[in-house]
């Protein structure tokens, strides 16, 4: 019972579209095919959200976008500050990384006013990882029934759409045989996702972060500073504000695997 409607480009007015639709009760959902053209809603996104918030509406506006990180796309293309966008509208973002996050976002819940449901260009071509017993807890997906929160081993977390980065780094720490967690971001929310940190925070626990988002706001910093409050000195790996952001380039994050490798052989040294 869904009607399919073909637009033109004209996000402004189809962001405006959606919050009409659910101003009348009605639930949508926009697909938009990247999330570079977002930046022309933000109008909605903020301002037109917060006044329909006082209205109590009952329906729901659900943004799906792709976030172009696959590289070679130029600077028009390349945008990926989901946590930017979080920052100045304060609206749920679900990142669609594996089989446990699309049903938890999917399933048996109530969506907000607006949501956000971001996928990686990168992973739209590959075959989803075969389901897992995994669990949600604040915001983060984790082996369902681990040691996590009651052994000292190193924990994995990635911040954001998993990237090249991430994988790279469940790959080099597999090579060292070393005993690890492993842990993604479900959707982005500061307040959630930094009392992940007090389940995590335990004697002598080696923390690696990975965010290879290009936003200045990240949701990453604060979980850094809220582990060092717990006398954990994590190892964060992330990017800043390049110039080559300005061209065609291959757009992606490496890691500094020796690093790495220093910390997690300091970790079983411990």
């Amino acid at each position: 019972n869904a009607t399919c409607m073909n637009t033109t480009n004209s996000e402004n007015s189809l962001f405006g579209f959606g919050f009409g639709l659910a101003m009348s009760g009605v639930d949508s959902l926009y697909l938009m095919k990247q999330h570079d053209f977002s930046l022309l809603g933000f109008d909605h996104l903020v301002n037109t959200r917060r006044l329909l918030l006082n209205r109590y509406p009952e329906a729901s506006f659900l943004i799906i976008m792709v976030v172009v990180d696959s590289g070679f796309e130029g600077p028009q293309s390349n945008l990926n500050n989901l946590e930017d966008i979080y920052s100045i509208s304060n609206i749920r973002i679900n990142l669609m990384n594996d089989v446990p996050s699309i049903k938890y976002c999917f399933s048996n819940r109530k969506f907000e006013l607006c949501e956000i449901v971001a996928i990686s260009q990168r992973t739209l071509k590959c075959n989803i990882g075969l389901e897992q017993e995994m669990e949600i807890i604040d915001g983060f997906c984790c082996k369902k029934s681990s040691s996590l929160f009651e052994d000292n081993l190193p924990v994995l977390v990635n911040f954001g759409l998993v990237s090249p980065a991430f994988e790279s780094a469940i790959e080099l720490l597999r090579a060292t045989s070393l005993d690890f967690h492993v842990v993604t971001q479900t959707f982005i929310d500061k307040n959630i996702n930094v009392q992940f940190v007090k389940k995590i925070a335990t004697k002598k626990r080696k923390v690696i972060v990975i965010n290879s988002s290009k936003s200045k706001n990240k949701v990453s910093d604060m979980f850094c500073y809220e582990l060092q409050r717990f006398n954990i000195s994590p190892l964060y790996l992330t990017r800043e504000d390049e110039v080559s952001w300005l061209k065609v380039n291959h757009d992606q994050f490496y890691l500094d695997k020796n690093q790495l490798l220093e910390y997690v052989t300091a970790a079983s040294a411990d």
